[in-house]
């Protein structure tokens, strides 16, 4: 027997439409909440995003040194490294200094060495094998890689007196690089 075949077909066939208009609206909002995704995938809570209060404004001690170092590389080695651009930008710090994980220590440096943090290798890429049930690996890029580190110029507060970095492998106890950093 067939959805019309009954007495008031035209209620029915209202039903069947006003039902119909219900389910496309609601998948229509179920999308419209899906696309409030951010690039990576993460949900972003518009509620809780207009609830937050500034920062404020940045404090005049609060900057950074944004250096692009080239890097080459062979075998897990770094052959040659140089500092390619370097400035200082007014910022908040990333929080840096009190990491220990990282086999390279970034020493910065002023009339004596100021505060020390550490870093990963950028020369080693994580490998993400096809078959899950596989662990992810690491292997050595080989030639030329271009790096940024951001440098925290202030610590506790207080504007560090920065000159310069300088980077070692603490795998094998070899400089990376060892630059002055100008002000700008």
């Amino acid at each position: 027997m067939s959805f019309f075949n009954r007495r008031g077909d035209n209620a029915s066939a209202a039903s069947l439409a006003i039902a119909t208009m219900l389910v496309f609206a609601v998948t229509s909002v179920g999308s419209a909440h899906a696309q409030q995704r951010s690039e990576a995938g993460l949900r972003i809570d518009r509620a809780a995003a207009t609830e937050l209060s500034p920062r404020g404004a940045l404090k005049d001690y609060q900057r950074v040194a944004i250096l692009d170092i080239r890097l080459k590389y062979e075998a897990w080695r770094v052959l040659g490294a140089r500092l390619t651009s370097a400035r200082r930008v007014a910022s908040v710090a990333p929080k840096v200094f009190a990491r220990q994980g990282g086999p390279w220590e970034v020493t910065l440096l002023g009339t004596r060495p100021l505060r020390k943090f550490y870093v990963f290798d950028p020369g080693a890429v994580e490998v993400h094998p096809q078959n899950a049930d596989e662990h992810p690996r690491w292997i050595a890029a080989d030639g030329i890689v271009d790096w940024r580190l951001v440098v925290p110029l202030y610590a506790d507060g207080q504007p560090l007196s920065v000159r310069g970095i300088h980077i070692v492998d603490r795998r094998n106890g070899e400089t990376v690089l060892r630059e002055q950093i100008r002000k700008r």
